[in-house]
């Protein structure tokens, strides 16, 4: 008979920003047949993350004492085919790119000892950058009328609202009027120089922008 617990960490937040309080669950699942038994868990916090004391819940009851980052025992054992909830919660405390959490547990099945480790619990810090890509030809003559054409992409990992688009006309060269285009679309009497609103971008979207301009 095989023993198989089942170690998955969860939480409330995937992006995070300075003081944050992020809620964390670890869910223990006996799917042996024989009961879990003198289960220790101790979670791995990584540098800016920081536990909140007093906030370990098992099971619906609160442990005041208990220290996920120096570990402890659960107070019961789990029965085959039964669970356990492990809740806390921790603070961002340092701004960093990205962070993880994940449990060690050791426990007794079948008078044997078994060591494993949970998932990582993964959390990302909020960025909010733009990659903007700007093209237009290298060589113009007097009289040429050219298109500038930008791209602006979200690299991060919210969406972007409230983006103001904002061009200024090079020198020796006049805006061409009514020429602002939108993903292909015409925007009539918009002036990249007095400049004007784009749609929200979500991560990894883009949308293009373009305007014509006359050397003179």
């Amino acid at each position: 008979m095989s023993v198989d617990l089942m170690a998955v960490r969860t939480g409330s937040l995937d992006i995070v920003k300075l003081n944050d309080v992020v809620n964390q669950t670890l869910t223990l699942t006996n799917r042996s047949e024989y009961d879990v038994s003198n289960i220790y868990v101790v979670d791995k916090l990584d540098d800016g993350l920081t536990f909140n004391a007093k906030s370990v819940v098992i099971d619906g009851t609160s442990y005041p004492d208990y220290n996920p980052t120096t570990g402890f025992m659960l107070p019961e054992n789990i029965k085959s085919a039964n669970s356990t909830t492990i809740t806390y919660t921790i603070t961002i405390a340092e701004q960093k790119t990205s962070y993880g959490i994940q449990s060690a547990i050791t426990y007794i099945a079948n008078e044997i000892e078994y060591e494993q480790n949970s998932n990582i619990y993964k959390l990302e810090y909020v960025n909010g950058l733009l990659a903007i890509t700007q093209s237009a030809p290298k060589f113009v003559v007097k009289g040429q009328k050219f298109t500038y054409e930008t791209i602006v992409k979200n690299v991060g990992n919210v969406r972007n609202t409230n983006i103001i688009f904002k061009n200024n006309i090079p020198k020796g060269t006049v805006f061409v009027e009514n020429s602002v285009k939108i993903d292909e679309v015409a925007k009539t009497d918009y002036s990249p120089e007095a400049g004007f609103s784009l749609s929200n971008l979500d991560p990894k979207a883009t949308t293009n922008v373009k305007f014509d301009v006359k050397v003179i």
